[in-house]
């Protein structure tokens, strides 16, 4: 399984990374991680191959909505999971056909 995480807090994006290995082990799978800085450049790098994206909502520039949207347009198999402390941007992640919103604690 391939999956992209665009967070733009390198400690986040790193503790994403840590539970998706440690689920990994657990469950015997193959997990391939790539981190993007921000919702363009993973817009710019995206090339079809991601199962699963982990979008951060609050990004400067092209936040999480923005680059949900964006891949919509060329890509409307891949799944979408927003990870974000902001519980009112929820009802917008399920415009993009986000298969889940998860709330964090800041």
């Amino acid at each position: 399984m391939k999956i992209a995480i665009a967070e733009d807090d390198p400690r986040f994006a790193q503790q994403l990374e840590s539970f998706l290995s440690q689920f990994a082990a657990e469950q015997q799978l193959q997990i391939e991680t790539k981190r993007f800085p921000d919702g363009a450049s993973l817009v710019d790098a995206y090339d079809y191959t991601f199962d699963l994206l982990l979008l951060d909502v609050d990004m400067p520039g092209l936040d999480g909505i923005s680059t949900a949207r964006q891949i919509r347009e060329r890509d409307a198999d891949v799944l979408l999971i927003f990870i974000t402390n902001l519980a009112q941007y929820a009802i917008k992640g399920y415009e993009v056909d986000a298969l889940d919103y998860v709330l964090s604690q800041p």
